[in-house]
């Protein structure tokens, strides 16, 4: 889907993270200038000799809140990620195709500090959607906690029982935060579960 650069910037006016703004890693490093972790990506885009201004522009496309990527109906995540990438003004190879680099880079979010990149900027723009799952989180691990406790009486029987019931809930409200937060960026939801240096509330909620 070939689209000239004036019909990209009528597509991105008004967006708050406007990739066609950004022509330089200067211009890409003040655009990021207030989302944590912007110059470790740019470190590791410049480790893997890929473009950081670019990056920054693909990002923007793809992840950004406000990006007409997510207008309805949304295309598949793949085909906005091809869309990403060729708007972001990567060329292709001899084979007609991305490298390998770069779409373990940008689609596999294969680098730690890449990666931690867009989950910040995913935290930046929806930070109290953020700190909800953080806090369901927190509470089911209470709860759990809880209901593993010895049985003594029917009143714990009964304690039990309610907390189960306020887990189900928790439960449902997780997975529609959950959803509203990630969209259908599972690769992102996958790699932000499984960080074994998130120790607490305190450091997720950041």
């Amino acid at each position: 889907m070939d689209i000239s650069n004036d019909q990209l910037s009528v597509l991105c006016q008004g967006m708050r993270f406007d990739p066609t703004k950004i022509n330089t890693d200067e211009e890409a490093s003040n655009m990021f200038k207030a989302v944590k972790d912007a110059a470790k990506a740019k470190t590791a885009c410049k480790k893997k000799q890929i473009e950081w201004f670019k990056a920054a522009r693909f990002v923007a496309y793809l992840y950004s809140q406000d990006t007409f990527l997510n207008k309805r109906p949304i295309k598949p995540l793949q085909e906005r990620q091809g869309l990403s990438m060729m708007y972001a003004g990567f060329e292709r190879n001899t084979q007609n195709a991305y490298s390998l680099t770069l779409i373990k880079l940008l689609c596999d979010l294969d680098d730690k500090y890449f990666f931690e990149f867009v989950f910040s900027f995913l935290k930046y723009q929806n930070n109290p959607v953020w700190v909800e799952i953080v806090t369901l989180r927190q509470q089911l691990y209470q709860n759990q906690k809880m209901r593993m406790g010895p049985v003594k009486n029917v009143q714990d029987i009964d304690k039990k029982n309610n907390l189960t019931k306020h887990y189900n809930e928790w439960i449902k409200y997780l997975k529609d935060y959950e959803a509203e937060f990630y969209g259908d960026h599972e690769n992102v939801k996958n790699i932000a579960s499984g960080l074994s240096h998130i120790k607490s509330i305190e450091t997720l909620a950041r």
